[in-house]
């Protein structure tokens, strides 16, 4: 097994690939090993559910390529099904011992739904609250939709009437949680839009508020969101935008 990954190292790995602390520890990859320039993990997802495996190779693999710390690494598997969801830059097979390309990209596909019932939407919101970063309450007067990744639960949205002086049928986003397993990935943002746009089509105006960095970052690059107050740099950041 050496043999083989001394030949897998001296493979030509682009240098493109960065800092992924968070992500790997979802894998259960230390700071330590995560701050090495290259770092092999044997039995890479053998311990974790399969769904977790998936969407933790997506946000790992990601991460690693969008932060600033040139990073190598090698995951040593005989898990087949994250190999898309890893998009790794070669793949070495121990089977024949050859070498491939990964060109096959993962589809996460979503399904949204409205809750109707108040005791479904209570239901609903125990599963999710303790996730929330900034708070466990929940107005049950919202309007709740959950939303599934690949058939597995992962996202809870609620919005509430929101009345302003000058403008009118405005609904304002309450709570969106999404599950720790399917984080990093651009579930939230994708959901979030969906709702959004469930409104306007409805005829309402749609508005948000959050000191989430990742919602914020995603918002700020998507041009059907305008951004009305600034992000404040005292303590938690937060920004409120305008879903167009």
């Amino acid at each position: 097994m050496a043999d083989v990954l001394r030949m897998m190292v001296e493979q030509p790995i682009p240098a493109n690939q960065r800092n992924a602390v968070q992500a790997l520890k979802k894998l259960g990859i230390s700071s330590a090993d995560a701050t090495k320039e290259l770092f092999v993990f044997d039995e890479f997802t053998s311990v974790v559910d399969r769904n977790v495996a998936k969407i933790g190779s997506l946000a790992m693999q990601k991460a690693i390529r969008q932060s600033d710390n040139k990073k190598q690494f090698i995951a040593v598997t005989c898990h087949f099904d994250v190999i898309e969801w890893l998009q790794p830059d070669w793949i070495f097979s121990t089977n024949d011992m050859t070498f491939s390309l990964s060109s096959k990209k993962p589809n996460i596909t979503l399904s949204i739904y409205e809750i109707q019932t108040a005791q479904d939407k209570r239901k609903y919101w125990k599963m999710f609250s303790k996730y929330h970063y900034l708070s466990d309450s929940f107005n049950i007067a919202a309007k709740v939709f959950i939303c599934f990744a690949n058939d597995n639960l992962c996202g809870f949205c609620a919005a509430l009437p929101s009345p302003l002086p000058k403008i009118k049928n405005v609904y304002r986003e309450h709570r969106t949680v999404v599950l720790p397993d399917f984080q990093d990935v651009g579930i939230g943002h994708k959901f979030s839009n969906w709702v959004a746009e469930y409104f306007i089509k409805h005829g309402k105006r749609y508005i948000s508020t959050t000191s989430n960095p990742a919602l914020i970052h995603a918002r700020c690059k998507d041009a059907k969101w305008v951004m009305k107050e600034m992000p404040k740099r005292k303590s938690k950041p937060s920004k409120s935008s305008v879903f167009n």
